[in-house]
């Protein structure tokens, strides 16, 4: 792979080819009812790994909710934040549902809603909006 394109690639993917964040955050033993900080602060890593543009993620609270057909169910809830080129930021407070396979710690599933709040403060003019934001990844199995 040419120098450059393997930069880009490491600067886009930073946890290429490093241990998995989910994984080392999901604990061996788990109780209904058990708040999971480590596999907080594994989506967080995960979040970081995404690259130089990516989000950040406060207030990370995951619980598990249940255990079904070999997956955790977590409640999950958390601030975004981003900035964009141009002055934008964006900020959504979601909540929602994270199912992992509990062998592996595949991802099968993200539901997640809440609100989004976008603010502009361009120089050449100021453009705010507020809305309601709902979003689904499902694994295929």
């Amino acid at each position: 792979m040419p120098a450059e394109e393997a930069r880009f690639v490491l600067r886009s993917h930073r946890s290429l080819g490093k241990p998995d964040a989910v994984l080392a955050g999901l604990p061996a033993s788990l109780r209904i009812g058990d708040e999971v900080p480590t596999l907080g602060a594994a989506l967080e890593q995960r979040m970081h790994g995404q690259g130089d543009d990516a989000p950040s993620l406060s207030d990370v609270k995951v619980k598990l909710a249940s255990l079904e057909d070999g997956f955790g169910v977590f409640d999950l809830s958390f601030t975004m934040k981003s900035s964009g080129k141009g002055g934008s930021t964006t900020e959504s407070r979601l909540k929602g549902t994270l199912r992992v396979r509990t062998s592996d710690a595949l991802v099968g599933a993200l539901v997640l809603e809440g609100t989004i709040a976008i603010l502009s403060t361009d120089k050449k003019g100021k453009t705010s909006g507020t809305g309601d934001m709902k979003m689904s990844f499902v694994a295929k199995r």
